[in-house]
């Protein structure tokens, strides 16, 4: 008999760590996460959602513009935010939202990348692209490695960026309200940069 309980607890207890696991149909491009949520983003061959640890209540939709939007809930004092896993085979627009931790260090690969962090989020990310478009805004930061040929990058509201470990040739910069970016010394980059009301763009 204790030995019987013994597996039904074992069972309830691995029941309780399986990991729901979502596919998507249709050929997406794009990517909106709004938090709170802490996601793992990795470029794969097939477009689906795991749940990790907390994600029950997560949800998702498929836009009218081919875009995924994944939209997570708000937790109670000292609980933790759910945990997600999100593989696209392709993505060349992503949107962060809403105290979002974000972790795509495996790499995504795509010829132009339009990148929008806001809302306290962090976003660590390494690219492959041809061209980065990204605006990091209200209290959020943004670190980046991997290459691209031009980066365009705005800074708003108390923010941060990262861009001293990508390869580029090409880099337009602006820093606005207290913001900090970091560029990295020694560069040998076509740069144009802008920096208003207390704003740093910190090339060592």
């Amino acid at each position: 008999m204790n030995r019987i309980l013994l597996l039904a607890g074992f069972l309830l207890l691995a029941g309780t760590n399986i990991q729901a696991q979502e596919t998507i149909d249709g050929d997406l491009t794009g990517l909106g996460v709004e938090g709170p949520l802490i996601v793992e983003l990795v470029q794969g061959n097939s477009n689906q959602i795991t749940r990790v640890e907390n994600a029950d209540d997560v949800t998702w939709e498929v836009k009218d513009n081919g875009s995924l939007h994944v939209k997570g809930v708000e937790v109670g004092e000292g609980e933790d935010a759910p945990r997600i896993k999100i593989e696209m085979k392709a993505l060349e627009n992503l949107a962060i939202s809403g105290s979002v931790i974000l972790n795509a260090e495996d790499g995504i690969e795509s010829e132009d990348f339009n990148l929008a962090v806001t809302g306290q989020s962090i976003v660590n990310v390494k690219l492959e692209v041809e061209e980065l478009n990204a605006a990091v805004d209200r209290q959020s930061i943004l670190n980046v490695n991997g290459s691209a040929e031009e980066v365009n990058l705005a800074v708003d509201r108390q923010s941060i960026a990262n861009v001293k470990e990508v390869e580029m040739e090409e880099m337009n910069v602006s820093a606005n309200r207290q913001s900090v970016v970091e560029v990295g010394e020694n560069r040998d980059i076509e740069m144009n940069t802008h920096t208003e009301n207390q704003s740093i763009i910190n090339r060592n």
